[in-house]
């Protein structure tokens, strides 16, 4: 049985943002470009470690969740290196489906 929770993960990292924290990005026409699923495929964030990604990969999920509706499902996973659990494809796939499979059916 897996023992990861997303949602305490991306509560934990939304506590770390600001009000516009990520502002830049959401309201990039790479990102709209990325959340309407058109051309773009991926968001990629690279940095250094300690960079933020996470947490600006949370404003991210953030606005695609305030704007997903009944055709498109919403999933995420925080991977985190110290923790031998997220390194198990089996976790991060069998939680994604989790999300996937309670949403609007």
């Amino acid at each position: 049985m897996c023992t990861i929770s997303t949602g305490a993960n991306h509560e934990k990292n939304m506590r770390l943002c600001h009000p516009v924290t990520g502002l830049w990005l959401t309201e990039s026409d790479e990102f709209q470009q990325w959340l309407n699923g058109n051309e773009t495929t991926k968001l990629w964030f690279c940095s250094i470690p300690g960079g933020r990604k996470t947490v600006l990969a949370s404003t991210a999920f953030e606005e695609a969740i305030a704007k997903s509706d009944s055709k498109n499902a919403i999933a995420y996973f925080y991977c985190d290196y110290n923790d031998i659990a997220n390194q198990q494809t089996i976790n991060v796939l069998g939680l994604l489906a989790q999300q996937i499979s309670q949403q609007d059916e």
